[in-house]
């Protein structure tokens, strides 16, 4: 026991001393596992995932032989490289895999071996990694566990039903065991396959609503739940990546973001901002996440590869209706108080210019250089060449800006001071004077946030002379509430008439309008990736319309046991 302490603090200490990395596997580990699989993922917490869903521990060294290459040293089975997935393999590099294997009960582990090489023994697991559900580990392989808590078995060739430790396998404080999905009986089938774009066949529906606190997981041929994910409250939005492997989720009265694991169908992470979180928008190259909060008056940057926070920019107003440029490096943000759009520059400097003032918004789309926005009240789309002007720092409105935001960050540094010196006189809050509660719990919040503190950027808001100029008006139907994009057209939901409504963007004129054979109100659509079929929800109804954007025509029309608020539509396993 004492030997294997002595290799995990040796171990420990070599991973302190290591860079900050998206993750803690070597950069030529990296490159042999992509070289032998592409499509294998390495996920933001360091675990291995082949296309086939084999899973493998990363087993850092404690000793790195640096330029030793990628060689196989050992193996179990032995083998030339990793095509044959052995269960164990050691490189020349002191890097290793442990490959996870289905136990009893639902349980996980490794392959029992023997005698573990000495670079397993004395190697660490990454620290920041989510421990799968279930996993168990054999006594041996104590020492590479650091701080993670891992139930530990003799034998992890027969599991027992009950682990020997009372560690739980995933941190209690991340993911709590009831935030695993729980599967409802086998929803019979009620849209037959000839009846169903191809496209939607082997999709499933992740539908959130305003009456639960439940996520939905709906095949798409049937019309009830297969599976439920119950969370701590309403959710209020969800996004999931681009490579359909983690679902991000925003809830009512809830200052975290919960991360659920796809294809283990799990909560696994709970990212806190401190505040309130609303909208959630994933950039299209999976890079990061944009999070709203709407009484913060800011906006999150998450970093998709490691699932932490980048950045937080204080913005005017209080933002909403995100929407990115063709080329990721603008974000639109729509101040819901004073109804002005800004365009955010993120190439680092942050600047902020205002795009116009548009009352009554309900989306927003910028592509190609154009801003195209869509009036509730008005009852149309507005579209604006827009490409924000280019500073070089020089400029007198520049100068202002920044002085402007100098001054803010000064006046909240002397502010923190000044409630930090306070507190201090006055000892605890108990001795204070607050005339509630709440007053109470928000100087306790004012005086210790760590984002302010750290990571908080404001936006150089520089005025220009845009606003109001250049804007074409289309008439469209009455309370338009929602648009997408495909092809050259915008197709263009309006809840009163119930039609959808198709302007060509190169011309600028309506070239056509579908009826909706749907009661209630018609709210989103939602396109089915890579397709040119899409899915119109309905919140006073628990039905939803197939649509086909190519054909502009309704494909059939489809019920679920659910009311749909949001839904979104990825790949069944």
């Amino acid at each position: 026991m004492k030997l294997k302490r002595i290799l995990g603090t040796v171990a420990i200490s070599v991973l302190l001393t290591a860079p900050v990395m998206a993750h803690s596997i070597p950069q030529d580990a990296v490159n042999y596992i992509k070289e032998q699989y592409p499509k294998a993922t390495i996920r933001f917490d360091s675990l291995i995932v082949l296309p086939d869903g084999t899973e493998y521990l990363p087993i850092l060294p404690s000793i790195a032989q640096y330029n030793a290459g990628m060689g196989i040293k050992v193996s179990s089975p032995s083998v030339k490289d990793l095509k044959s997935k052995p269960d164990m393999v050691v490189f020349d590099n002191n890097f290793a895999l442990l490959k996870i294997i289905k136990g009893k009960n639902d349980t996980r582990t490794v392959k029992n071996l023997k005698d573990y090489p000495i670079e397993i023994k004395t190697g660490m697991l990454p620290q920041e990694l989510i421990v799968p559900h279930g996993l168990i580990l054999p006594e041996e392989l104590q020492g590479i566990l650091g701080n993670l808590e891992i139930p530990l078995a003799p034998m992890a060739s027969v599991l027992p039903t009950t682990p020997t430790t009372t560690n739980y396998a995933h941190p209690k404080s991340e993911t709590p065991a009831t935030n695993k999905m729980q599967k409802m009986d086998n929803p019979k089938k009620t849209v037959l396959d000839v009846d169903q774009p191809a496209i939607l066949r082997g999709k499933r529906y992740l539908v959130t609503n305003l009456n639960s606190e439940y996520i939905n997981i709906i095949p798409s041929y049937a019309s009830d739940p297969k599976f439920t994910l119950r969370l701590e409250s309403i959710p209020l939005d969800m996004a999931i990546t681009t490579d359909e492997g983690f679902l991000l989720i925003s809830k009512i009265n809830n200052t975290n973001i919960d991360l659920v694991d796809i294809r283990h169908e799990e909560i696994i992470k709970k990212i806190d901002l401190e505040v309130q979180p609303n909208e959630i928008l994933i950039a299209p190259d999976n890079k990061v996440a944009y999070i709203t909060s709407l009484s913060d008056k800011s906006i999150f940057i998450l970093d998709i590869s490691n699932m932490r926070i980048l950045q937080k920019i204080q913005v005017q107003g209080m933002p909403e209706k995100l929407a990115l440029s063709n080329d990721n490096q603008k974000l639109l943000y729509y101040d819901k108080i004073s109804s002005k759009l800004y365009c955010l520059e993120l190439n680092g400097r942050f600047i902020s210019t205002l795009v116009d003032t548009y009352p009554n918004a309900s989306k927003f789309i910028y592509s190609n250089d154009k801003v195209y926005a869509l009036l509730r009240q008005a009852n149309e789309l507005s579209i604006k060449d827009y490409t924000p002007p280019v500073f070089n720092g020089d400029e007198k409105a520049v100068k202002k800006a920044e002085a402007v935001r100098l001054k803010k960050e000064k006046d909240d540094i002397e502010a923190r001071e000044n409630r930090k010196n306070n507190s201090q006189l006055m000892g605890s809050t108990d001795n204070m004077d607050f005339s509630s509660a709440d007053q109470k719990s928000d100087f306790e919040k004012s005086s210790t946030k760590t984002y302010k503190d750290r990571n908080t950027v404001m936006p150089l808001i520089v005025q220009n002379e845009e606003e109001g100029e250049q804007q074409q008006k289309i008439a469209v139907g009455t309370k338009p509430v929602d648009m997408i994009g495909y092809g050259s057209n915008l197709y263009i939901l309006a809840t009163q008439n119930k039609t959808i409504d198709i302007v060509d963007t190169a011309s600028g004129k309506m070239v056509g309008s579908v009826k909706l054979p749907v009661r209630g109100f018609p709210k989103k659509i939602t396109q089915v990736k890579n397709s040119n079929i899409a899915l119109i929800t309905n919140v006073a109804d628990n039905s939803y319309v197939v649509f086909d954007l190519a054909a502009k025509r309704v494909v059939d029309v489809c019920n679920l046991s659910v009311p749909i608020n949001n839904i979104l539509i990825i790949q069944d396993l």
